[in-house]
């Protein structure tokens, strides 16, 4: 959080000027976008801060002349990944606030943006690892909605396409780290199933994130151990699910007590709720509740 403050006053400070100079010289399309890059900047900074209707409202103002530049000339490619990253950020935000429905169509949208782009150059690696990352969020949101079939042929797209563009560089850990939590998606599925295979691929995507050092990836580590818990809870190998949900809380615990971020304290609670501490848990739920983070899963999980 500290860090995160002096970088908003920053991007806010960059908004101000890049917005006159954009005012000064409206048919300029290229100060448009230049202002839509910093919205999104201050969005993002928003967003990890907990800030989520401010940042929600920052990503609006950039889709509406990233939509409106694309309109205007459709062949320029920098400005179609922008408005496809823009539909993946409406997406998480919506995810977050409960409203599945805008998230679906958000996601929708970023598919058809990112699949578009592979066709005009399907031996960029980039855009096709974000196109795999894409039809996961998109079967995740399937999934949550009860398409269990859905969100198991996206999760194979997403997976067939990932391994694809890691089969270029079998060293580049980020790619592998992007695989983990596509498995990990895969093992949300399975669980939802009640398939016990739910297990091992849990493992599979905590052995590919669990190495890593940020807290980006570190969530979805802890995550993968939670998710492998519950599969083998509902074996009834309550000792071995112990030690997974024990793990998963060790993992999370010592970034959380200190972020901002809903995400990382999301997958806290449900670490503290599954290790029995209920008492640590309650602050933890309290703040999320205040931010207005109510994402489907989360309240699934705590109803049940």
């Amino acid at each position: 959080k500290g860090l995160l403050r002096p970088a908003l006053e920053h991007y806010m400070t960059a908004l101000e000027v890049k917005q006159a100079y954009a005012d000064a010289k409206q048919d300029d399309l290229a100060r448009k976008f230049d202002v839509s890059i910093t919205l999104n900047h201050v969005g993002f900074v928003r967003e990890r801060l907990g800030e989520l209707q401010i940042a929600r409202n920052f990503y609006l103002a950039e889709a509406a002349i990233l939509t409106s530049l694309c309109e205007r000339d459709p062949m320029q490619v920098p400005w179609r990944q922008h408005l496809a990253t823009n539909h993946n950020y409406l997406g998480t935000l919506a995810e977050a606030m409960g409203d599945e429905e805008e998230c679906l169509r958000r996601r929708r949208a970023d598919v058809e943006l990112e699949r578009a782009l592979v066709q005009l150059d399907p031996a960029n690696m980039e855009w096709k690892r974000n196109l795999a990352v894409t039809e996961m969020r998109l079967g995740d949101v399937l999934r949550r909605q009860g398409d269990l079939a859905g969100a198991l042929a996206g999760n194979s797209t997403s997976e067939r396409l990932m391994r694809e563009v890691i089969a270029t560089d079998p060293l580049r850990v980020p790619w592998q780290r992007a695989l983990g939590v596509i498995r990990l998606a895969h093992a949300r599925v399975l669980l939802a199933e009640k398939q016990p295979s739910a297990i091992v691929t849990a493992e599979d995507a905590h052995a590919l994130l669990a190495t890593a050092t940020e807290s980006s990836w570190l969530r979805y580590a802890a995550e993968a151990d939670l998710v492998r818990g519950d599969a083998l809870a509902m074996r009834g190998d309550e000792a071995d699910a112990r030690k997974a949900w024990t793990r998963a809380r060790q993992t999370i615990e010592p970034i959380a007590s200190a972020a901002t971020e809903p995400t990382i304290l999301d997958v806290w609670l449900r670490t503290l709720i599954r290790d029995g501490d209920e008492e640590a848990a309650q602050p933890v739920a309290q703040r999320l509740a205040a931010l207005g983070y109510q994402p489907a899963d989360l309240q699934r999980f705590l109803r049940n």
